[in-house]
């Protein structure tokens, strides 16, 4: 599949939903790296391609510098479940846990 790439004057612009959709459909479509690639390299030449994609993957594929953010997740789970909510499922204490982590008010 191939299809134009940061064409900035491209006098047509899809909703943002679709444009994303398209993308993801593209990236699921693409051939895979080769098992000796290197996959920072793959990024770097694909990015233009897929930069919502690649966002994503800066976002949640590097490998973290430091422990610091586990550690920040296991105060959180700490402050969520206290003596009082004890009873809480581990599935509703995962949940609570994401969206203190990750719902940003």
């Amino acid at each position: 599949m191939t299809r134009p790439c940061c064409d900035p004057l491209h006098p047509y612009k899809k909703p943002f939903a679709d444009a994303i959709e398209e993308e993801v459909a593209y990236y699921q479509a693409a051939n895979g790296i080769q098992v000796d690639g290197d996959p920072l390299n793959w990024w770097k030449i694909n990015e233009c391609r897929y930069p919502h994609v690649a966002m994503m993957a800066r976002c949640y594929l590097a490998v973290p510098g430091t422990s610091v953010p586990s550690e920040r997740v296991f105060s959180t789970a700490g402050d969520i479940v206290t003596a009082k909510r004890s009873t809480l499922s581990p599935g509703n204490a995962d949940i609570l846990i994401f969206l203190k982590k990750n719902l940003k008010l």
